[in-house]
């Protein structure tokens, strides 16, 4: 509302000339860098992290689109300053750097793992990149329920993971926050900023969207002619309650 899209023409408004020197302009590209270091946690039990940039000759990145930067954004992103994708960013830390992609895109329905194991195995430590992109969920690839993320608290009692890192979107700087984090040179916060309900719905209608409708107290009764009173009662959960 504050960019007057609803005040006419947003062009012709205080904020509808905005070039891209402006966009990029050193001091938002800072502002991307915070947003995404502050967006990322880290679960670090075993204190493998930070790597020491003097002690770690290799790196093996295993991951689909590794050498893509729109990987790392989100719905509706804005125009990107610099192009960095998530190779790019931890070989700007380790120069010996390997990439093997496990399987196609994201989506894939069959993986190149004893490849992948192998190029693992040649490095000093293996950056293991898993989750979804805009191929999975975006508008008209909407989720049908609203349950937790993906479970991976298999991950605490296996020896051969020493850390792990939730991401999510974290926009065009994400590469460089995420080196950043796996070098040492920031460190995270331990809070998500995301509200996760694990709430299990009844029914997924046909455009995605969710019904959780409870009528286990409202009974039933036959008529051919009759006016209803309904009323519903909408809360929204999370840190706001809107």
């Amino acid at each position: 509302m504050r960019l007057g899209l609803f005040n006419g023409d947003p062009s012709k408004l205080e904020y509808g000339d905005i070039s891209a020197a402006e966009v990029c302009s050193q001091e938002h590209r800072a502002l991307a860098l915070a947003a995404s270091r502050n967006g990322i946690v880290l679960k670090n039990s075993d204190r493998l992290l930070p790597l020491s940039k003097m002690k770690t000759r290799s790196l093996d990145v295993i991951v689909p689109k590794a050498n893509d930067s729109e990987v790392l954004l989100g719905n509706y992103q804005g125009y990107q300053c610099k192009n960095v994708t998530l190779l790019q960013g931890l070989q700007g830390y380790v120069k010996n750097t390997t990439y093997h992609p496990g399987c196609d895109f994201i989506n894939c329905t069959s993986a190149a793992i004893d490849e992948a194991v192998d190029t693992a195995k040649k490095a000093d430590y293996v950056v293991l990149v898993m989750g979804s992109d805009q191929t999975l969920e975006k508008e008209k690839l909407d989720r049908t329920e609203l349950g937790l993320p993906v479970d991976v608290s298999f991950a605490k009692d296996n020896q051969n993971i020493g850390g792990i890192l939730w991401v999510g979107y974290p926009g065009e700087a994400g590469a460089a926050a995420l080196a950043e984090i796996i070098s040492g040179e920031h460190n995270p916060d331990v809070q998500n900023k995301l509200h996760f309900k694990n709430l299990k719905v009844n029914k997924a209608t046909d455009d995605g969207s969710v019904l959780n409708i409870d009528v286990s107290d409202v009974g039933s009764e036959v008529c051919n002619n009759a006016m209803i009173t309904v009323k519903v009662a909408v809360k929204k959960p999370g840190r706001y309650g809107w």
